[in-house]
């Protein structure tokens, strides 16, 4: 095992957000004595522990402000830390911002003499490194040129040159490659391949492209709100990372409608507000409180048959003070905020109707992005009254299956209830949660939700898309037609792409796709298939057999990515991100691995158009 080169413990920068100019000016001069209102702290990054060893590829990815370059100006020595400590025994090369290092009233040339000069290379030897720079950069015509008159390619190219010129002990690189264009964004991968590889580099990159680090990275840190989320290899993290969009944005739609409808509440003009806040008012001191509930099947449910919900409820004690019924039409509306939330994005619940004499309303297994129903409950519980708090809900027992169920109170954080436990009795059932009353105190401030544990996504297989169609297997056949992840370059390949219609409402020309990866991120070949209609009230399930007489991938493990698209996806998507899309019928994403075997005679990375032929079957439902 290779030795420790970057050790953080317990690391933690805060940065201060002044009010005024003056207080920074102050505080820099040591004047500022107390704060006073004068700044708040930003945790930049929080008791953060870290090991890289010798050699090491990191990527470190997550959204903008996360504290990805934080950390790795905490490793360049550029800042220091608020707290803790790190420990560096080799020598830090750095490319963090364009220009760093450059002077801007200096030509090429001149800045690179200066660069070598200060890494002990001058004379004879500079001048041979120098040619190696401009030859790499492709600047011969602009070397003798000011930098202030380089285009940001330009000067991108010439920094990244410089840079990895001279083999560096630990190369930190912070999105600079995003800059140039894709032919020099593949030669700069290639040189930082030779380094890593060959010299034993160590390697810190910060990117928002996952996908391209995966082909140069070995491990990926995903950092979010300055903690280590997840740490571990790229095909791990980047499941997490991708699954954790369409998390991420359910959460930001839940706290939306919870800030909105705390604004209703608090709003002295609202008749909504004025109403609610007075019922009961007479006898005893209430409170007006919001909750958000959420309720979806526990992974790993077999959920493909609806469930029928009929009525839930707010008590304290026997005491009702907010009910949703949902056999009415009922959703937050001029006279109460109380009611289902239809918005595809956040819920998926069905028409309303009467099941056994009860009016109920079904939570659908297809037809939404959102794999839950959601609904908001308002209303005025007694804050003198000492009965414990309960949520009750009515639902039909169909079939065995549980569903969890969270709430969230107006600070968006998720509070686990428990689960509903259907065994199939084919009857109506009430389960009761009892709530903690201080959710219903008083409204808790907004913040932002740290410590999020997304270790768990990714791991399993999870839902995307509506599921109106959905993916049953993807097996690879060989030349013997027998299943295999195994195959040799020119042999035939069989893919059978196998499916079921859960929703009998559609009827279209969907989108069979496979798409086939090397080394996770760049894409080699695509096959589709999209001729054949699908009428959910006649068809079943099926299957789409992708058929190549002779499979010309060389060597190398490939990933695969199965995919069913909206007929029309690709001439009309929306440009979301496909965890999100409602383009999306089902996808597994990069799940499936096949090993080729043996040499063709294609260019590395080449993107292939292949011959194929498709042939579709399908099994009828039952009359």
């Amino acid at each position: 095992m290779s030795k420790i080169v970057i050790k953080a413990t317990e690391l933690t920068k805060i940065y201060r957000l002044y009010t005024k100019p003056l207080y920074r000016f102050l505080d820099l001069l040591g004047f500022l004595q107390t704060n006073n209102g004068a700044y708040t702290e930003h945790k930049a990054l929080e008791s953060v522990n870290l090991e890289i060893r010798q050699g090491e590829k990191v990527a470190f990815i997550g959204r903008n402000g996360a504290g990805k370059s934080t950390l790795l100006k905490l490793f360049s020595r550029v800042i220091e830390p608020t707290s803790g400590s790190i420990e560096i025994t080799e020598k830090v090369h750095a490319l963090l911002t364009m220009g760093a290092g450059f002077h801007q009233d200096f030509t090429g040339r001149e800045n690179v003499i200066s660069y070598l000069a200060q890494l002990g290379v001058i004379g004879r030897e500079a001048e041979n490194r120098l040619e190696e720079i401009v030859e790499f950069a492709e600047l011969e015509e602009y070397i003798n040129q000011p930098v202030k008159t380089y285009s940001t390619g330009m000067g991108m190219r010439l920094m990244f040159a410089t840079s990895t010129i001279i083999t560096p002990d630990i190369l930190v690189i912070d999105e600079v490659l995003g800059v140039g264009d894709a032919y020099f964004a593949k030669k700069s991968l290639e040189r930082i391949k030779y380094l890593c590889e060959g010299q034993g580099t160590t390697l810190l990159l910060v990117t928002h492209d996952v996908y391209a680090a995966s082909s140069l990275c070995d491990r990926f840190i995903w950092i979010d709100n300055g903690r280590i989320i997840c740490d571990d290899s790229p095909k791990k993290v980047i499941d997490a990372y991708e699954y954790s969009i369409k998390t991420q944005e359910e959460d930001r739609l839940r706290r939306k409608r919870l800030r909105m409808t705390k604004q209703s509440l608090f709003n002295v003009q609202s008749n909504r507000a004025s109403q609610i806040l007075s019922k009961d008012s007479e006898s005893s001191k209430t409170n007006a409180s919001a909750l958000y509930i959420q309720i979806k099947p526990e992974q790993g449910v077999n959920f493909e048959s609806p469930v029928s919900f009929s009525s839930f409820e707010l008590l304290q004690g026997e005491r009702q003070f907010a009910f949703v019924d949902c056999g009415r039409p009922q959703h937050p509306s001029e006279d109460s905020e109380s009611g289902l939330i239809f918005d595809k994005d956040e819920s998926n619940w069905g028409e309303a109707y009467e099941k056994d004499g009860t009016g109920a309303r079904d939570f659908l297994p297809v037809g939404a992005i959102a794999n839950s129903i959601s609904l908001m409950m308002v209303g005025a519980a007694e804050q003198e009254n000492p009965a414990d708090f309960a949520l009750k809900i009515k639902s039909f027992d169909s079939y065995p299956a549980k569903f969890i169920v969270n709430v969230f109170p107006p600070n968006g954080q998720a509070i686990p209830l428990g689960t509903i436990d259907h065994s199939g009795t084919e009857q109506w059932r009430e389960t009761r949660f009892p709530l903690d009353a201080r959710i219903f105190t008083e409204f808790q401030s907004f913040e932002t939700v740290k410590n999020k544990n997304f270790l768990h996504l990714g791991q399993e297989m999870k839902r995307v898309g509506t599921h109106d169609i959905m993916i049953t297997s993807v097996d690879f056949i060989d030349q013997s037609n027998q299943s295999s992840d195994f195959f040799k370059t020119g042999d035939p390949l069989k893919v059978q792409f196998s499916f079921k219609v859960l929703n009998p409402d559609v009827k279209q020309k969907p989108i069979f796709v496979l798409t086939f990866f090397k080394m996770q991120s760049i894409k080699i070949m695509r096959l589709m298939h999209s001729e054949s209609l699908i009428d959910g009230k006649e068809v079943s399930s099926g299957v789409v057999n992708f058929d190549c007489p002779k499979f010309s991938l060389g060597e190398g493990i490939y990933q695969v990515t199965a995919a069913i698209f909206n007929e029309g996806y690709f001439e009309s998507s929306s440009g979301k991100f496909y965890t999100i899309n409602e383009g999306v019928l089902d996808i597994h994403s990069r799940s499936y691995e096949i090993n080729i075997q043996g040499h063709n005679n294609l260019e590395k990375d080449v993107i292939l158009v292949h011959n194929y032929e498709t042939e579709f079957s399908s099994i009828l439902r039952n009359p």
